[in-house]
């Protein structure tokens, strides 16, 4: 019983960091492709000004 709730724990653990990984990832990602789209409508603007 004991084993089982600490392996259960484990578990949980592995899956929050996985989770807390992925998300810090993609939240990264995000902000990349915000700024680089900033630049490209920057880019845009000034070439068609």
């Amino acid at each position: 019983m004991f084993c089982t709730l600490i392996s259960r724990t484990k578990q949980m653990m592995f899956t929050i960091v996985m989770f807390e990984v992925l998300f810090a990832s993609q939240v990264e990602f995000t902000r990349n492709v915000l700024s680089f789209t900033r630049e490209i409508f920057k880019l845009g603007r000034g070439s068609t000004s």
